[in-house]
């Protein structure tokens, strides 16, 4: 990175746990704007049965492995972890949500020193993440009878994540 935290390479070796599969993973810098990036990716082969979707698959690890990077850089150069995001993030509603989950969580009154004091670790953390399933694209169509009845039909399915919930939500 640049001293005033531009991310510009990033050389990532990731492995899949893919059983007889090739296994998924969300491939690196995930979600971050770094201007040259090297990957290399191994299928680890295991008897077991092969990976398949279940809740974002190989997303968790991904963003693990490079929020944990973001924090580590963004302490080695004394900048706000969630300034550093910002700045290497493409899409400014990330910048939003940062900002209203620091404020929800009192961010400013965090610990700044990462390291902390004595033998217990405390702290504040934040990371963004995504699940790309598709073309981030849904149909929903609402139709209002004339008795005052809505019907609303939805282009997903739920998978327990509260589809259901947020559409009825959304239209009442």
């Amino acid at each position: 990175m640049k001293k005033d935290g531009t991310l510009i390479a990033l050389h990532a070796t990731q492995y899949r746990l893919g059983g007889l599969g090739d296994g998924s993973q969300a491939g690196q810098p995930y979600i971050y704007r770094v201007r040259d990036t090297y990957r290399e990716v191994f299928a680890l082969h295991t008897n077991e049965d092969s990976s398949v979707a279940m809740r974002a698959p190989g997303h968790p690890q991904a963003s693990f492995a490079m929020e944990s990077l973001m924090d580590e850089l963004a302490y080695k150069i004394g900048m706000d972890p969630i300034a550093f995001r910002k700045l290497n993030l493409r899409d400014e509603v990330y910048h939003r949500q940062l900002d209203r989950g620091a404020r929800e969580i009192g961010w400013e009154r965090r610990r700044q020193n990462p390291d902390g004091a004595g033998p217990l670790k405390r702290g504040l953390g934040c990371g963004v993440g995504i699940w790309g399933g598709g073309n981030n694209q849904c149909k929903v169509e609402v139709n209002v009878a004339r008795d005052g009845a809505v019907v609303v039909a939805v282009g997903t399915q739920d998978l327990g994540t509260g589809t259901r919930t947020y559409t009825r939500a959304i239209v009442r």
